[in-house]
């Protein structure tokens, strides 16, 4: 990069508009920048840096506050370079972000940054500063900080370079060469390690937590193994998957010594029921045997009613014997009618008793049922933890399936999307390849086309170049009277001060000789003899007199180069537009084949005028031919994009369909494995209770129906007694009211025949005895009664104790407590050795899970152990955790810096006569500290080494000259066939003496003998003498001026 012009507007010192002229250098490739303190030196540098970077070049300006102090509000800040890179010429401008005057009313409104770069040779223009800033660095081919430091060497910022430490030399590198994807890569190695590290733990503490989990039960060699700190992980293996075989042995024992249980309790309560029957019957002959001591009690008592009954029954008949027989008359009708009222009753009783028999036979056949449905409760309960398992698993299944139709009804949708897409893409890309077949033949109208479209241009074009050739030519001819004038007055003002200096002189030499006396030395030429004094003179000017002229002639001279440039620029500009029009003339006769060099101007005008009308006409016919064909182009432009387009969003859809594809195979796994759970509790669960509510129902149902059936078979025995005891009642009412009616008949007929004999023979000794004798009927009637149920109730127990020792042959008492006792422990037997199976059948699936998951998790963590073997030790590595203490980006940067070290060796040798060598401190520092870009120094004079801070001032600048240009060139190699053909370097020549200044001139001397343009800014008198090219800073109060003294 070489500039051509700078110019810069209210920009740091410079109020006004400053421009610097590269191109007057005229091939002197080093010059001085030289002006007071504070007068803008640096600041040209800045114009550069900020024209092209939109920064500064020092890392302690601001570029939002750059404008100028002694800037008129109205002047907008701007700054305009115009460069040349690889033989093109760049012209760039930008302006910062600034509060400006508002061109109506009254106030400021903000100026936002913008830029502007024009290629001038293609004439293409870029806008905006995200554009220009994105285009200037393709152009270019260095960053901000590469720039700076291999063009634009800020005041005093290239000794950090030197005297920096590793860490802050590592952060200088870092920007110049872009090193942050090294550091980023041990970021992410770092990163990866910690995640690899982070989900080891994390594997790790989750299968501790499911070691923690098993359900180790009597098994001590798998509790020694899970609580011991570091755990035998593959010994633990195959001890838990030991112990679940053992449980899956010992839940089968279990269910055999359960089912042989459930047997031996079905037989106890067989013969419990039986014992209950044989106990009753002993009941019965016990209650029986009671009743007939009950009546024993009462055969005396009994008696003395006979007797009774007898006696009054006598005096009865001796009192009323004919009353007697008519009433024993009525009587005789009287029990006939209630013996046949008695007959229907005790046959409805009889008939009533059948049943009662029937349906208590009927309930006792049905014990087995009852015992049936006792047996399905206690089975039935014992489906309730695997219904419950059950109801889950449908539970997960239905949510699985319904996961599983939803994945399918993805995959079939995005398969039609795929689909679509791919015969979107085969249509798009078959009426692409219909518009390229019809538009193949677009480049020879277009070619066409622009060959007459450059030819009318150059018609255009032609014309203004003729009229430009006149103005200039009238402009040179009034330029060369300007001159002449300058000159004229330049002379004259010249020979004027000359004649007053001549003047001043001499009056000032008889000035000095006016008091000079013999013996004296002269104070012009020492001599003691003065033969010739010099003599006063009048008008003599004086020394203020003297600076005004030279100031006017200043002037003048300044006036008449000025006018002589812009001569010498009008002649330039003459004869290049002359060969310009020349150039034009010839490449139209070319291209319309007719010979215009003869043609005088007016003849030419009209030949161009009548050529355009025939273009302009020709032009319109293929511009539209073009556009037709622009637009199917446009089209199959669309159409390519769009199929490319289609064909991401294709790749697109299919990874989803992948996705979706994976998805619905996992969810297909899971549905799998759930149905294969369900089959398996489906063989062991009955349809009809398969789920809590049904089973529920099913048990109640159950417990319901048997405790109906007892119910039945308590309410049919107590029935059938209760019958039976009235039937048995009315048998023996039925039999006294017989006799009873034989006795009445009987009496009857005595009373007939013998009322009057009994009348006479009363029997009783006298009236006295008859009256004790004598009773009511009713009194009689209800002892004889008494008398006839005692004699019925004898008749009845005699017979039931005939019929009971008849059924109790061969019969014996049973301890029922006995039996009972025994069915208790076997059913708390079989409760325990249920809850006992349920526990191993939990435990061998808690541990099979358990078993599983640490599997995975084993090879989750070898997996993950694998890559940290790799991983883990490149971070290590990378983040310098070695014995050199080197990260990887500091390992790539020494790279970088040995090559520095050696490029800058070659200028240091030249500046300190071979005396220094610079080199990279490879020793690793102490403790902690970041090593590797440490500088040493070699001193040939003492044979040692020593660290670069030891050296003294002026040879610190030289090395940190030798390494800024060295760092330059290394940039410069490795940017790949990068121009960098300029180079500034900012004050610092000061330190040095003599010789070491010669020796720092003659290595940027050989930059200047390499083509490479260097500016240097110094007040060292030494370089104003080697280096006469200058560029002089003028410090004004209005601000700073520029002047270059070539």
């Amino acid at each position: 990069m070489r500039p051509i012009q700078l110019t810069m507007s209210a920009f740091g010192p410079y109020a006004e508009v400053e421009s610097i002229d590269f191109t007057r250098l005229n091939g002197k490739n080093i010059f001085l920048i030289t002006g007071p303190t504070g007068a803008g030196k640096t600041t040209i540098f800045d114009g550069i840096a900020y024209a092209i970077y939109g920064k500064t070049s020092g890392s302690d300006r601001d570029q939002e506050h750059i404008r100028s102090d002694f800037a008129n509000e109205d002047t907008l800040t701007y700054v305009e370079l115009t460069f040349q890179l690889h033989g093109k010429k760049y012209y760039i401008k930008r302006i910062p972000k600034q509060y400006k005057k508002k061109t109506r009313g009254e106030g400021y409104t903000e100026q936002k940054s913008d830029a502007e770069l024009k290629i001038i040779e293609d004439n293409k223009i870029y806008t905006g500063v995200l554009e220009v800033d994105h285009k200037i660095k393709e152009i270019i081919g260095l960053t901000y900080e590469q720039f700076r430091q291999i063009v634009m060497i800020p005041q005093g910022e290239f000794r950090e370079l030197l005297l920096a430490g590793s860490k802050e030399r590592q952060e200088i590198f870092r920007k110049i060469f872009g090193t942050n994807i090294f550091k980023e890569i041990q970021i992410q190695l770092y990163e990866r390690a910690k995640k690899i590290a982070s989900e080891v733990t994390r594997l790790t503490e989750e299968r501790r937590t499911n070691i923690k989990n098993i359900y180790v039960g009597e098994c001590e060699e798998l509790s020694q193994l899970i609580s011991t700190e570091t755990i035998n992980v593959s010994l633990l293996e195959e001890t838990l998957t030991n112990q679940i075989q053992r449980d899956k042995e010992e839940e089968k024992k279990l269910t055999k010594e359960i089912e042989g249980l459930e047997e031996a309790c079905t037989a106890l309560h067989k013969k419990i029921n039986e014992a209950l029957k044989n106990n009753e019957k002993f009941q019965r002959k016990l209650e029986i045997e009671q009743e007939k001591m009950k009546l024993q009690e009462k055969e005396g008592v009994i008696r003395l009613y006979i007797e009774k009954v007898s006696k009054g029954r006598k005096a009865l008949n001796l009192k009323g014997l004919e009353d007697s027989y008519l009433n024993n008359i009525d009587k005789v009708e009287k029990r006939k009618g209630e013996i046949e009222n008695l007959y229907i009753v005790l046959k409805e009783a009889e008939k009533t008793l059948e049943n009662a028999e029937k349906i208590l036979m009927e309930e006792e056949s049905k014990q087995e049922q009852r015992q049936t449905l006792m047996n399905q409760a206690i089975i039935y309960k014992g489906y309730t933890d695997k219904v419950k398992v059950y109801e889950e698993k449908q539970g997960h299944y239905a949510a699985l399936q319904s996961s599983l139709e939803t994945s399918l009804s993805n995959v079939n949708r995005k398969k039609q999307d795929v689909e679509m897409i791919k015969s979107k893409i085969k249509s798009l890309h078959l009426e692409a390849e219909g518009i390229r077949k019809a538009t193949k033949d677009a480049g020879v109208l277009v070619r066409d086309l622009e060959k007459k479209e450059a030819l009318q241009k150059k018609l255009k074009q032609f014309q203004p170049l003729l009229q430009e050739l006149d103005r200039i030519r009238k402009q040179c001819n009034k330029q060369i009277e300007e001159k002449n004038q300058m000159k004229k007055r330049y002379e004259d003002q010249k020979a004027k001060l000359q004649e007053m200096q001549h003047k001043f002189y001499k009056g000032y030499a008889g000035l000095l000789a006016k008091d000079l006396k013999e013996e004296d030395s002269c104070p012009v030429c020492g001599s003691h003899h003065h033969p010739n004094p010099a003599k006063m003179i009048e008008d003599v000017p004086t020394q203020e007199m003297l600076q005004k002229e030279e100031e006017k002639l200043k002037i003048l001279e300044e006036n008449y180069r000025i006018s002589y440039e812009e001569f010498q620029r009008l002649m330039g500009s003459g004869t290049a537009q002359k060969r310009q029009v020349e150039d034009q003339k010839v490449e139209i006769q070319e291209i319309i084949e007719v010979d215009i060099s003869a043609f005088e101007k007016e003849a030419l005008t009209g030949f161009i005028k009548e050529k355009l009308k025939l273009l302009s006409k020709e032009i319109d016919a293929l511009r539209q031919r073009c556009e037709a064909l622009e637009e199917q182009q446009n089209r199959q432009e669309e159409l390519i994009i769009e199929a490319e387009q289609k064909t991401e969003t294709l790749a697109k859809e299919e990874k989803q369909l992948e996705t979706i594809l994976e998805q619905y195979t996992k969810v297909y796994g899971e549905v799998q494995k759930e149905t294969t759970t369900i089959e398996t509790l489906e063989k062991e669960l009955p349809e009809e209770i398969r789920t809590q509510k049904k089973l529920q129902d099913k048990i109640t149902t159950i417990v319901s129906e048997y405790n109906l059936m007892e119910k039945a078979l308590h309410d049919a025995k107590e029935q059938f007694l209760k019958n039976k005891e009235r039937n048995t009642s009315l048998l023996k009412e039925k039999v006294i009211k017989e006799e009873d009616l034989k006795e009445i008949k009987m009496e009857c007929g005595q009373l007939q025949k013998k009322l009057k004999e009994e009348i006479i023979a009363l029997g009783f000794e006298d009236e006295e005895a008859y009256r004790i004798a004598k009773l009511a009927e009713d009194q009689i009637e209800t002892l004889e009664k008494e008398i006839k149920t005692y004699d019925g109730n004898v008749k009845s127990n005699e017979d039931r104790y005939k019929e009971i020792i008849e059924g109790l042959k061969d019969l014996k008492v049973v301890d029922i407590n006995v039996i009972e006792d025994e069915l208790g422990k076997k059913t708390e037997e079989k409760s325990s050795l249920t809850t006992k199976s349920t526990e191993v059948f939990a435990r061998i699936k808690h541990n099979t899970d358990i078993s599983i998951n640490i599997k995975k998790i084993n090879e989750a963590i070898k997996k993950e152990e694998k890559n940290y073997s790799i991983i883990g030790e490149l971070a290590k590595v990378a983040k310098g955790d070695n014995s050199e203490k080197i990260t990887f980006e500091s390992y790539v940067l020494a790279a970088y810096f040995d090559d520095i070290i050696e490029a800058a060796n070659i200028r240091l040798g030249k500046m300190t006569g071979n005396r220094y060598e610079m080199s990279r401190i490879k020793e690793k520092s102490k403790g902690n500290a970041q090593s590797g870009l440490e500088i040493e120094v070699f001193d040939n004079y003492t044979g040692k080494s020593r660290h670069i801070k030891s050296l003294s001032g002026g040879e610190k600048f030289e090395a940190s000259l030798s390494l800024a240009l060295g760092l330059a060139d290394v940039v410069q190699s490795y940017a790949g066939g990068i121009s960098l053909e300029t180079m500034f370097i900012d004050e610092g020549f000061g330190t040095l003496d003599t010789k070491s200044l010669d020796n720092a001139i003659e290595c940027l001397l050989e930059l200047q003998s390499s083509g490479r343009l260097v500016g240097i800014i110094s007040h060292v008198q030494e370089l104003k003498d080697r280096i006469a090219t200058r560029l002089e800073i003028q410090q004004e109060i209005g601000g700073s001026k520029t002047k270059f003294i070539v």
